[in-house]
């Protein structure tokens, strides 16, 4: 009795959730679903009963649901989430987040059979990728309007060049003190431009390799080995990581600069040192670099990403604050995320990962 009550409960919710729901065996089969699935993909109960999975899915999330399907049959995972295109009987695609979790029986042991629950999040997506465009033709747009003011910047200072040839020598104190002030502020602009045109290229890159973190960390290391050199710096890798899939140029400018931020941010009373530790975790790398710099108060770590920010004295520490920013935005770019701890005076530990 406490059994069919049981059943009749499920059979309720199943029949009436707003939620699109479908038992499927484990040839992939619905044999049976319920009304918010049929609405939404277009077909009846019967001719869903008839179909597989896979004939309503869009051809380029197929292999990953059903990768994970089998092994959800196989036993070998509990359940699965994913977020997938479905195609409707009208032809039209949607998209669906989907949770799929193995039926047990009343005594806890697992069936061939699976329970699918999918949420129409089409809306969502749309308007997430509307976004991605809008923000590809923002940086598009950035990219252009510096790439065409280099030009006339270029014109300035030739002829700021000219003015100080001509008439440099017979300027008093202060007509001295403005040309070179004229002169500061075009250098600094083409700096700006010049920052602006690599943080607004990232992500153009077309696809990931697989490649050496070693022999990225060695080629940074050349390419800062003057800095390295004047602070006398010990950096040392211990991490076991090596194999990374990833967007090699954006990955070796991504290390680079947190490399580069250690050595700028150290502190005058110590020698710099910066231990890179690896680790695989899950399906993602996980990548920290750990510094002893002059570091910096927590409460202004939402600011430390943020373009043309610098939480440091400027007279005293060179640059722009553009680097962190092209870090996140690199990080990002690979599907992954970065984050920062720091203590004031005792240094900074920054820690990204990315999908492997």
């Amino acid at each position: 009795m406490q059994m069919k009550k049981g059943e009749d409960l499920f059979n309720l919710v199943f029949t009436n959730s707003g939620v699109g729901l479908a038992v499927v065996n484990s040839q992939g089969h619905p044999y049976k679903t319920n009304r918010a699935i049929q609405e939404m993909l277009g077909y009846t109960g019967e001719e869903l009963a008839n179909m597989s999975f896979g004939e309503f899915t869009h051809p380029d999330d197929l292999e990953k649901d059903v990768v994970q399907f089998n092994q959800l049959v196989k036993g070998e995972i509990l359940n699965y989430t994913m977020e997938k295109r479905y195609i409707t009987k009208k032809g039209d695609t949607i998209w669906g987040l989907l949770n799929v979790a193995l039926i047990k029986d009343e005594d806890g042991n697992s069936t061939d059979e699976a329970i699918g629950m999918v949420q129409d999040i089409t809306q969502r997506k749309e308007a997430e990728l509307k976004l991605e465009q809008t923000n590809r033709q923002l940086e598009q747009f950035a990219y252009l309007c510096t790439h065409d003011l280099k030009q006339p910047l270029s014109n300035i200072e030739g002829f700021l060049d000219l003015l100080k040839d001509e008439i440099g020598s017979s300027l008093n104190k202060d007509g001295k003190e403005y040309l070179n002030l004229i002169n500061q502020s075009t250098e600094l602009l083409k700096q700006k431009l010049e920052v602006i045109l690599e943080y607004s290229s990232i992500g153009a890159e077309g696809d990931k390799e697989i490649i050496s973190f070693k022999e990225t960390l060695s080629e940074v290391e050349t390419e800062l080995k003057d800095l390295i050199k004047e602070k006398e710096a010990y950096i040392v890798n211990q991490g076991d990581v090596d194999l990374i899939k990833a967007f090699p140029e954006e990955f070796r400018v991504l290390v680079k600069h947190l490399i580069s931020n250690a050595l700028t941010f150290s502190s005058a009373d110590r020698k710099p040192e910066i231990y890179i530790k690896s680790q695989k975790v899950a399906n993602e790398v996980s990548i920290s670099i750990e510094d002893n710099g002059v570091g910096f108060e927590m409460e202004y770590a939402d600011r430390i990403f943020q373009i043309f920010q610098q939480l440091q004295e400027k007279s005293i520490y060179n640059g722009l604050g553009v680097g962190l920013a092209c870090c996140k935005k690199i990080v990002e770019h690979h599907g992954g995320k970065i984050n920062c701890k720091s203590v004031k005076g005792k240094g900074t530990i920054f820690t990204f990962s990315l999908p492997n």
